[in-house]
């Protein structure tokens, strides 16, 4: 065991947002745009033989944007659409561990999905969706060895909504069974 001090971490964000619903309830509109200044954010960052230690990357930032849209088509079908940007970026650490200008780890630059949601007059819907990610890093010092590629997956569900307010829910994640990293490590697993 060994231990090792660094120093707290300080967010300083701002969002906005912008909220609209028609007058008839049909179609909603969500739009934020954030910025985060991240003072001393701690990141784990590994020794010459592996061993992953915590370290400040300085004035790191994050910043982006989300849409979201929904609408009624009629009274049975409800379609859907949302996108994110982001963009972060480390500073340059105090210790100098190199991170300058690179990429958070597991932070996707796009996410967007596209669904829809029958709803039949007895109670039961079905719905489906499609779900973007672009490719990320799986550790801080963006290596192109640890690029997690970009994917896709679908999502399908099944509902049925008693009259007491419970509601059953069949579902399937990753419909097609796409194989996608979320994570790899210097030991190759």
């Amino acid at each position: 065991p060994f231990s090792f001090e660094f120093d707290p971490e300080f967010t300083d964000t701002i969002e906005i947002a912008f909220r609209n619903q028609s007058s008839d309830g049909r179609r909603i509109f969500d739009a934020n745009v954030y910025y985060a200044d991240w003072t001393d954010q701690q990141v784990l960052i590994p020794d010459a033989i592996g061993n992953l230690f915590v370290s400040n990357a300085a004035d790191s930032e994050l910043w982006g944007a989300e849409l979201d849209y929904r609408q009624l088509m009629n009274e049975n079908l409800e379609v859907f659409a949302s996108a994110a940007f982001s963009r972060t970026e480390f500073g340059e650490s105090a210790g100098g561990d190199g991170l300058k200008g690179n990429s958070f780890q597991f932070a996707p630059e796009v996410v967007a999905s596209l669904g829809a949601i029958y709803r039949f007059n007895n109670g039961f819907s079905i719905g489906g969706d499609i779900n973007y990610t672009s490719s990320t890093f799986s550790e801080p010092e963006n290596l192109p060895e640890f690029k997690n590629d970009a994917y896709w997956i679908a999502n399908a569900n099944a509902n049925y909504a008693f009259q007491n307010g419970l509601v059953l829910t069949a579902y399937v994640r990753n419909l097609f069974d796409e194989q996608y990293t979320t994570q790899q490590t210097a030991s190759g697993f």
